[in-house]
């Protein structure tokens, strides 16, 4: 079950686009970047 949305949209970029560029930590998914 997922907790609640954050954010209402995707982001912009893909989840391991975001972590390669170091925006997300390992773990996290695209719609939870904290």
């Amino acid at each position: 079950r997922r907790p609640p949305s954050r954010c209402a949209a995707p982001h912009p970029e893909p989840a391991r686009e975001a972590q390669r560029h170091g925006q997300y930590p390992p773990g996290r998914t695209v719609h939870h970047p904290l």
